[in-house]
């Protein structure tokens, strides 16, 4: 409950009847859900490192500026929860992979 994963988004969406929520956040109540066995739908990003996102700021830097969102405070947070976040994903891929196999 504690971890910090990365989203970069502005839309939501419902998940389908007979899914299972997974995960959710206070601007955003669907971020992942399960349908099934097999089917894995996130709205977030457990595979991103800090040093990835550079390139997202410049790709993005018109969204951001105008969003007036602080590159610097991403740059902050990506070194401050990174760490955590990459150990956590790689937990969460070998377990998604384990349980579908």
């Amino acid at each position: 409950p504690d971890l910090r994963v990365f989203h970069w988004h502005g839309d939501t969406f419902d998940i389908p009847t007979g899914a299972t929520r997974l995960a959710g956040s206070d601007l955003y109540q669907n971020q992942a859900f399960t349908y099934g066995k097999s089917a894995l739908a996130l709205q977030f990003h457990p595979e991103v490192l800090a040093a990835d996102l550079e390139a997202w700021y410049v790709g993005h830097a018109c969204e951001l500026h105008s969003k007036r969102i602080d590159v610097q405070g991403l740059r902050a947070d990506a070194q401050r929860y990174g760490p955590a976040l990459a150990a956590a994903a790689t937990t969460f891929w070998n377990r998604w992979l384990n349980y579908i196999l």
